[in-house]
């Protein structure tokens, strides 16, 4: 078995996973917000919109980081 350290590849590798992780992250932040504005109209009984707004920010904010991982890794 041959042993090759390469720092490159190493160091890609944990770049790959932390975009990973910012985008598992934004997911969750969606998705949260998204949970926040289905209480707020089914308990609350109120709309509030600002929910959805950030669940979108965050979820549009995934497509440029995931274009970017692909283009710079």
């Amino acid at each position: 078995m041959i042993n090759v350290h390469c720092r490159g590849v190493e160091l890609i590798v944990s770049l790959y996973l932390l975009v990973l992780l910012v985008i598992f992250a934004l997911f969750g932040c969606a998705s949260t917000y998204l949970v926040k504005f289905i209480y707020c109209y089914w308990v609350k009984k109120q709309i509030e919109i600002r929910y959805v707004w950030w669940a979108c920010l965050c979820a549009f904010l995934i497509i440029p980081i995931s274009l970017l991982s692909q283009w710079l890794l």
